[in-house]
């Protein structure tokens, strides 16, 4: 429980200002903070279809847990509040209708975004290379390997499959220019872009990606990819 990395806490509008941390750190599997000026040792969890979140109140003796069987950040947070409040004997605001208001807006900034991004996309430019070019293996020095195939089963359409997962795989479809999207086979997976970048000569320098949704979370870490080829990408 002992802090190790400073955390930085992005503000937070409204009356959801009130719960944000003056100070939140990560000890060794544990988030050390706290809450309304009381020292609060908590971590989150997540799996699909399911949130948690674990809280200590050292001063209190107290510990909880909210788990809540829907992807649905809102009420675990506005349900951890609550509880945290009547612990502490502070009075409690409308933590629900805070974090809906909330939550509601970035959904439909988000909407926005991808709207403005879909009308701004040109597919009839490129790729710039035949698709043969692109498939090969590719590596990134943290993750490992990708392969890039045909499909033979799909009119020999572009597959991605990141090697070192078993059942991350899907097609690639064209976006514009030598940037693809995935459409991988298993569901409720964060859909990318894959962009490549090619060398002066017209070979493949790089194969980078980036969650297509602006809310996908930081679970989603495509962006920390640096894939070059290995195999040769021809």
């Amino acid at each position: 429980m002992t802090p190790h990395t400073v955390i930085d806490e992005p503000g937070m509008p409204g009356p959801l200002a009130l719960a944000h941390p003056q100070f939140n750190a990560y000890a060794l599997g544990l988030e050390v903070g706290d809450y309304r000026g009381h020292k609060v040792i908590t971590h989150l969890g997540g799996v699909l279809g399911a949130y948690s979140v674990t809280m200590i109140i050292p001063e209190k003796k107290v510990a909880f847990a909210v788990m809540v069987n829907a992807e649905d950040a809102g009420t675990l947070f506005a349900l951890r509040e609550r509880l945290l409040d009547t612990y502490l004997g502070l009075d409690s605001p409308d933590w629900i209708g805070a974090y809906k208001q909330f939550f509601d807006a970035g959904h439909a900034e988000a909407a926005a975004a991808l709207k403005k991004r879909v009308a701004e996309t040109h597919p009839e430019r490129g790729p710039s290379l035949a698709v043969d070019r692109y498939v090969g293996v590719y590596r990134d020095p943290w993750y490992g390997t990708a392969t890039l195939s045909r499909d033979p089963k799909n009119s020999g359409a572009l597959r991605i499959r990141f090697d070192r997962t078993p059942g991350l795989e899907g097609r690639l479809v064209h976006v514009q220019y030598d940037t693809f999207r995935t459409v991988w086979d298993m569901p409720d997976v964060e859909n990318a872009y894959v962009t490549f970048a090619l060398t002066p000569e017209g070979g493949i320098e790089r194969m980078s990606m980036a969650p297509v949704s602006p809310t996908a979370d930081f679970s989603w870490d495509y962006r920390d990819l640096h894939f070059t080829p290995a195999a040769k990408a021809r």
